[in-house]
């Protein structure tokens, strides 16, 4: 007959209980989990450069004026810790570190909840499938705020967990700081910090506890005057228009695509395993399936009987922000990402690591499932690793332009935004060259005429005698991109394309007079 594991003493949940006869190995075993994390999470750091967003981050970060952060989409909390941050240094692999440590830091966080709520058994299994998430690892080598805003997601429900068990004060701050942590790490940040606050009623209620409704309403209540500032700020940036967002409208096939990546999002087709390392010729045949995450957690919560409302819950934290998120994309404003429902996977792991409590008579079933959960995530996350694609290769681009420019060239960008930021970093040998420098944006938005004309103006404006090096990045969202392409086969005479990961450049001369 299956049965489950009893739920341990309160005393004893947590790491270092003082009945903890075996604190010191689990103490052992954490460590071991956190140190496996750190070392996927740091593993090639460096080996590609910043892309567009990440440098627009640091951008951000080193800004004089605080005031520029209030242009911004998201809120400043992860700026202002950036901006901290590489006050000491600002390499490549420094920059993405702080990442690294908020996406390290969750890990002990998932086991303090799922030992809280479940066993240290699961809190161990549940921390372990959060280190080799690939996912998670791949954003915690992005210098963007993803991970902190998982981060302050997990304390929040760590407060949750521990004000709806026994009404602690500690469980309460943490609700509190990871409420408004969690809304002031992301644009999307209200939603995660509605659900943590929500989760305390649902949680007070599976475990049958009465709800402390004053601390509640009145953490609600502070937690909402304090994001006020913001909110008034983005009401702003809605009406002036300058809320822009490069997120393509989404699909139920990238709903299920995007389930699929919270767990195994790197794991290849098997067709394409078999024909590169046998040789084969297999047709191609689908990635492996994204159903498995969300059919073991169905199997669990059909297995824990006795705890069906906990299981329910949880499944119903991971699935609300996914849908949540696409629904609004649809009716709305496009929004979905992976990155955006990044934060549901931490139910997701709680659930899946709940399963080692699961045991037949003579067979440990629930050890069956989590291997079988855990060997999946570990390949995801050796996939990415091993391949470890890069977004932009701005690194790349500029150090070709630097070497073969000349004095009289000119370097042309299809964005504005960091452009300039971009050269210092990456380019920072072609100012020797005196080598003149434009965007597209910063012309055709600012004159008023047709793109063509626009672009004229542009080049008259250039005193390069030489030749011109364009580069070309999210060419599809650009505006005018098709009348830019029109114009350069128009007025230029350009080489075969230089193509980078992420960019292109496009090396021509002009062509002659303009014929209009």
């Amino acid at each position: 007959m299956l049965s489950v594991r009893s739920r341990p003493n309160e005393s004893t949940a947590l790491l270092g209980g003082p009945k903890s006869h075996n604190s010191g190995r689990v103490w052992v075993l954490l460590t071991l989990i956190v140190a496996c994390g750190l070392f996927l999470r740091t593993y090639d750091l460096a080996l590609n450069s910043l892309w567009l967003d990440e440098l627009y981050s640091l951008k951000m970060a080193t800004v004089t004026d605080l005031s520029a952060w209030r242009g911004d989409a998201h809120p400043p909390l992860y700026y202002l810790l950036l901006k901290g941050w590489v006050s000491f240094s600002a390499g490549d692999w420094w920059v993405r570190f702080l990442s690294v440590v908020f996406g390290t830091a969750t890990i002990p966080v998932v086991y303090l909840i799922s030992a809280k709520i479940f066993s240290r058994r699961a809190g161990l299994a549940a921390s372990s499938l959060m280190a080799i998430l690939s996912l998670h690892v791949a954003y915690s080598q992005e210098a963007r705020m993803y991970t902190v805003l998982v981060f302050f997601f997990a304390l929040g429900l760590l407060g949750v967990a521990q004000a709806a068990l026994k009404n602690r004060k500690s469980g309460w701050v943490l609700m509190f700081c990871g409420s408004i942590g969690a809304a002031y790490s992301h644009g999307i940040g209200p939603l995660y910090s509605a659900l943590i606050l929500c989760f305390y009623p649902v949680m007070a209620w599976v475990h049958g506890r009465r709800p402390n409704w004053i601390f509640w309403l009145t953490t609600c209540v502070i937690v909402a005057v304090l994001y006020v500032p913001w909110a008034l700020n983005l009401m702003q940036l809605t009406q002036s228009g300058q809320m822009v967002f490069w997120e393509k409208q989404p699909s139920w096939t990238r709903l299920l695509t995007h389930i699929q990546e919270l767990g195994l999002a790197d794991i290849p087709a098997l067709s394409s395993v078999l024909n590169n390392y046998l040789s084969l010729q297999l047709p191609e045949t689908p990635k492996f399936l994204w159903q498995i995450p969300i059919v073991i957690g169905v199997a669990l919560i059909v297995l824990l009987r006795h705890d069906r409302k906990l299981l329910l819950s949880l499944m119903a934290l991971y699935l609300v922000p996914i849908l949540v998120v696409f629904l609004v994309s649809l009716a709305r404003t496009p929004i979905y990402g992976a990155r955006i429902i990044l934060p549901a996977c931490l139910p997701l792991v709680i659930v899946l690591g709940a399963a080692v409590d699961l045991k037949l008579p003579f067979v440990r079933i629930g050890y069956i499932i989590f291997g079988f959960t855990a060997t999946l995530l570990l390949i995801g996350s050796f996939y990415y690793l091993r391949y470890h694609p890069a977004k932009e290769q701005w690194r790349e681009a500029l150090a070709y332009i630097s070497e073969s420019a000349q004095a009289e060239d000119a370097i042309i960008f299809n964005v504005d935004g960091p452009s300039m930021f971009i050269l210092d970093r990456y380019g920072s040998s072609l100012k020797s060259k005196s080598v003149e420098i434009r965007a597209y944006t910063q012309h055709t938005e600012a004159c008023g005429g047709t793109v063509k004309n626009c672009l004229d103006g542009m080049v008259s404006t250039l005193a390069s005698t030489g030749e011109y090096w364009f580069v070309n990045s999210h060419e599809e969202f650009v505006a005018g991109a098709a009348s830019i392409k029109d114009w350069k086969l128009e007025r230029m005479k350009c080489e075969s394309p230089k193509i980078f990961i992420g960019l292109t450049l496009d090396k021509c001369r002009a062509a002659g007079p303009a014929s209009d």
